[in-house]
């Protein structure tokens, strides 16, 4: 890799990274996107709600093995994983009949490592080796990196999924107190609450009253939210201070000319399904 020196100080282009990992299989998918293509500007609410089960969803419905029966495990991060949307989507996802049960577990306090990190590791130490400008360039290093890693750039629909699944569920209260939650489809809309230190193990009705469960198969999916790109003031920024230290062949795809910068070109506009 390059000698950082002056770039140091500077805030280069940014890409983010969204790991999904199925231990039995074994395999890493490793969902990149750039700054631009992120719901917010200058790659801001990147790993929010609406971001990470939009993520979530493209994984079970197109990459995993369509498993009736699914365990998840995350950590416990309030903004990404441990909130009202998220539950809300697994158990939007059991109504619906795409799966027959889900457990999401989060990890106790003190043990933040698991099968996910370990790709991440392998993915850092190929990185740290690699002369990365380009998000292809970093495609490469996820791909190169070992044998379970593999990338997914950019190529699904982020979905307004907060408010769409706030129609239809009450939040969970006591949520961070609780370290698994059971989703299954005999029991739809209600979750087994479980784990706790201070609180009695319960199940929650989150779906609301007013909602007959067989309506959630004729609502369809959430709007999709286009990206927001670059801000005039991020664009100049890369063109004027970040370009100089990209390698010629790359400077026109990380630090364009602003006025390129900010329209999105049609193959980043694609419709998944």
């Amino acid at each position: 890799a390059r000698e950082v020196g002056a770039l140091y100080f500077k805030v280069p282009r940014r890409i983010q990274i969204f790991g999904v990992a199925a231990e039995a299989v074994p395999q890493q998918v490793n969902y990149l996107f750039d700054a631009d293509q992120t719901i917010g500007k200058d790659g801001s609410k990147s790993h929010g709600p609406n971001a990470v089960v939009s993520m979530l969803h493209d994984y079970l419905q197109g990459l995993s093995r369509r498993a009736e029966i699914i365990g998840l495990h995350c950590d416990n991060c309030c903004g990404q994983n441990k909130n009202r949307t998220v539950l809300a989507y697994l158990c939007w996802r059991t109504i619906r009949g795409l799966n027959k049960a889900i457990e999401l577990r989060f990890m106790r306090v003190g043990h933040t490592r698991c099968f996910v990190d370990g790709g991440f590791g392998f993915l850092k130490q190929k990185y740290r080796k690699a002369d990365v400008d380009t998000l292809a360039q970093l495609e490469d290093v996820v791909n190169d990196s070992v044998g379970f890693n593999q990338a997914r750039v950019y190529c699904w629909d982020w979905r307004a999924w907060d408010t769409f699944l706030a129609q239809f569920f009450n939040p969970v209260k006591n949520i961070t107190k609780f370290r698994s939650c059971l989703f299954s489809s005999t029991s739809p809309g209600r979750v087994q609450m479980s784990g706790s230190t201070t609180l009695d193990d319960c199940t929650v009705a989150t779906l609301k009253s007013s909602v007959d469960p067989a309506s959630l198969s004729t609502a369809g999916l959430p709007p999709s939210i286009p990206p927001a790109g670059l801000s005039q003031q991020r664009a100049e920024y890369l063109y004027k201070q970040i370009r100089q230290h990209c390698h010629e062949e790359s400077r026109d795809i990380t630090c364009p000319a602003p006025a390129a910068a900010l329209s999105l070109p049609e193959e980043q506009q694609v419709d998944s399904p």
